[in-house]
C-alpha cells in the first residue's frame, strides 16, 4: 500500500510540475520522500528534472552536479524492486540534461538513450520506449542530421499511433512538421512530403 501511496504521490507531483505549479509538485514530491523513506526515491529524481524545465525560475541549478546525483539515484533505483520500471526513463531523462552541456560527449548520450530503450523494452513500457526514439530523433535533429531524424521520428509515431497515446503521437507530428517547415532546404521533397 506505501509502495502505491508513493506512486500516487510522485504522480500528483509530476501533474503539478507540468502544470507549472512547482511549490505544489514540491509539496508532493516532500510527502511522496517521507513514506519512501531517506533515500527519496523517485522524487528526489522529479525535483531534479523539474529545476530543468523551461518555465521554472529556480537558482539552485548545477547541472553537472544533479547529472551526478541523477546518475548515482539511477544506480541505486536498479538495486530497488519498487522502481526497477522507471529506470528506463530515468536514462532517457538524464540523456535529456547531459545534452544541455557540452562537456558530455554525444556517444555518451545516445549510450543513455539507449539503455533507456532496452530497460523499456524488457519491461514493455511503451511510453518510455517511444520517448526515447523522440529523444533520439531530437538528438538527431542536434547533429543537423534531420533526414534520420524524421525516420526515427516515423518509428516512434507508428509506436504511439499502434498504442493509442494520442498526446505523445500529436506531439511527434508537431516536432516533425516543424522540423520540416524549418529546415525544408536540407530535407529533400519526397521526405518532406
Amino acid at each position: 500500500e506505501l509502495k502505491y501511496a508513493v506512486i500516487c504521490l510522485d504522480t500528483l507531483g509530476q501533474i503539478n510540475r507540468d502544470e507549472g505549479d512547482f511549490d505544489k509538485a514540491r509539496e508532493f514530491f516532500q510527502k511522496s520522500k517521507k513514506i519512501y523513506g531517506e533515500e527519496g526515491g523517485r522524487a528526489r529524481v522529479h525535483e531534479i528534472l523539474m529545476k530543468y524545465q523551461k518555465k521554472y525560475n529556480g537558482q539552485d541549478l548545477d547541472l553537472k552536479k544533479d547529472v551526478e546525483l541523477l546518475s548515482e539515484l539511477i544506480l541505486d533505483l536498479e538495486n530497488d524492486p519498487m522502481d526497477e520500471i522507471g529506470i528506463g526513463i530515468r536514462s532517457v531523462q538524464i540523456a535529456h540534461l547531459k545534452l544541455q552541456d557540452d562537456s558530455w560527449k554525444i556517444e555518451d548520450i545516445y549510450r543513455e538513450v539507449l539503455k533507456g530503450r532496452e530497460i523499456a523494452i524488457r519491461y514493455n513500457d511503451i511510453k518510455t520506449i517511444i520517448r526515447s526514439y523522440m529523444e533520439e530523433a531530437y538528438l538527431l535533429k542536434k547533429e543537423k542530421k534531420y533526414t534520420k531524424c524524421i525516420e526515427v521520428n516515423e518509428t516512434a509515431l507508428k509506436l504511439a499511433s499502434d498504442s493509442n497515446q494520442l498526446v505523445l503521437e500529436n506531439k511527434i507530428i508537431e516536432e516533425i512538421i516543424k522540423l520540416c517547415n524549418k529546415k525544408a532546404e536540407v530535407i529533400d521533397s519526397v521526405t518532406k512530403f
